[in-house]
């Protein structure tokens, strides 16, 4: 799975570093805010990177947007393959 891959790709003493880069907090809702174009946010059901907290608040800071969720990882999912057509070929 995802996180046995991670731990085989990143050498161990790199390994506290990354997550600190991987799971700092970053406020993107003003930059996303400011854009005028259809948004879709995808929630990766069980992800190890993201949290329900995280997407809810998403959602609530960009309300127009389009959303969907998975559980699969969106990179690796035919369900998003779908739902990311459907969202192009509607906008």
């Amino acid at each position: 799975d995802l996180a046995d891959e991670m731990l085989e790709r990143l050498p161990s003493e790199r390994m506290l570093e990354a997550w600190k880069a991987l799971t700092a907090p970053v406020d993107y809702a003003d930059r996303l805010r400011g854009l005028d174009c259809p948004m879709l946010l995808v929630k990766h059901e069980g992800c190890l990177m993201s949290t329900e907290e995280g997407f809810e608040d998403a959602v609530a800071a960009l309300p127009d947007a389009e959303t969907a969720a998975g559980p699969d990882a969106p990179p690796t999912s035919a369900e998003f393959d779908d739902v990311l057509r459907r969202f192009c070929l509607e906008r």
